[in-house]
C-alpha cells in the first residue's frame, strides 16, 4: 500500500463521486485494472482526505510492489508504473481542486463555507494560481476572495507572504473595522466595499466566519 499527495491539491469528493468512488462508510473507493486486467488497483480517500493505492496480481493474489521500486526494469512493469502513474494524473486533474492555502485560518474558512452553504473556492485565473474566490451559487457574487501576497502591501515593513482574506463590508451600516493593524483596506478591490484581514492568527477565526456570514448577505443587495 502506497500513500499519495497531490501538493498543492485538495480533494474534491462530489468530484470524487462523479469519477465513480463508492462510498464505504466514511471512506471513498475506486477499483481500475491494470495491464488488460493482470493487476488490479484500488484507490482509498480516508475521511481525512488521505489517499492511498494498492496493485494486487489478479492471479496470484498478491500485493505487487515493483512499480514503486525505481530500480525496477522491464517491459512489463513499465507497463504497470506508467498505467498506475495516467490513472492518478486523472484522477488529480478531474476530482483534485488547486489550493495555494495551507495556514490554518484559511483551511478552517474553506471548510467553514462548504459546510455552511456547500461553497467551494473557485481558481479563475490560471497565471494566479495563489487567488481564488467564493460566490454565492444563486446569482454568482463574490463574497469573499483568499490570496497570497507579501505584507509589504499593507504598509508593513516584511516581504513575508501571508495568506490574506478580502471580504464585504459595509462600513455606513456596520461601522469602519479598518484599524491598519487587524483590518486593512483591501487590497487590490474597491476599499468602499471590501475590506482585507491578514490570516495570520491576529483575528479569531470566529470572528472571521461571522464577517464571512456577512459578506455573503450584502453579496444578495446592490452596491
Amino acid at each position: 500500500m502506497a500513500t499519495v499527495r497531490f501538493e498543492g491539491r485538495k480533494e474534491n469528493r462530489q468530484k470524487l463521486l462523479a469519477c465513480g468512488f463508492e462510498t464505504r462508510g466514511d471512506r471513498l473507493f475506486l477499483c481500475r485494472d491494470l495491464a488488460n486486467g493482470q493487476m488490479r488497483l484500488d484507490l482509498t480517500v480516508e475521511a481525512d482526505g488521505t489517499l492511498t493505492t494498492a496493485v494486487t496480481d489478479v492471479a496470484a493474489e498478491e500485493e505487487y510492489v515493483l512499480h514503486l521500486v525505481p530500480e525496477a526494469s522491464g517491459a512489463f512493469v513499465g507497463r504497470v508504473r506508467a498505467e498506475y502513474q495516467a490513472v492518478l494524473d486523472e484522477i488529480c486533474e478531474r476530482c483534485y481542486d488547486p489550493t495555494a492555502f495551507a495556514v490554518g485560518q484559511s483551511l478552517k474558512l474553506v471548510g467553514y463555507v462548504r459546510e455552511s452553504y456547500g461553497e467551494e473556492l473557485e481558481f479563475l485565473w490560471e497565471k494566479t494560481p495563489d487567488c481564488a474566490i467564493w460566490r454565492r451559487a444563486d446569482n454568482r457574487k463574490w463574497y469573499g476572495l483568499l490570496m497570497v501576497i507579501p505584507k509589504r502591501k499593507f504598509g508593513l515593513d516584511s516581504d513575508e507572504r501571508v495568506e490574506v482574506l478580502n471580504f464585504r463590508h459595509n462600513a455606513a451600516k456596520d461601522g469602519t473595522i479598518v484599524d491598519g493593524q487587524r483590518y486593512f483596506p483591501a487590497y487590490h478591490m474597491n476599499k468602499t466595499h471590501w475590506v482585507s484581514v491578514l490570516l495570520d492568527g491576529s483575528v479569531p477565526t470566529g470572528e472571521l466566519t461571522e464577517r464571512l456570514d456577512r459578506s455573503r448577505e450584502l453579496a444578495l443587495k446592490k452596491e
